[in-house]
């Protein structure tokens, strides 16, 4: 678990993230997730042959700490 106060600095450099895979095998040709620094963001998902599917998520408070604890240790 993080401190607080590394959680406030780590915050102030973080402003969003995102990823992108698209894939020429498999069931779905493209997985996306967008997040901004407060957890908030967009899944989008598109199986061949199919509509892309766009899903608002929001992060619980312990699910954000473990993001950036990711984050913090890849630097």
């Amino acid at each position: 678990m993080i401190s607080t106060a590394f959680l406030v600095l780590l915050l102030a450099d973080f402003s969003s993230f995102t990823y992108c895979h698209e894939n020429s095998r498999g069931p779905y040709e493209l997985q996306c997730i967008q997040l901004d620094a407060e957890g908030k963001g967009e899944v989008k998902f598109k199986r061949r042959q199919a509509e892309t599917v766009n899903v608002q998520i929001q992060l619980s408070q312990p699910a954000r700490e473990k993001f950036l604890n990711l984050l913090a240790g890849t630097n």
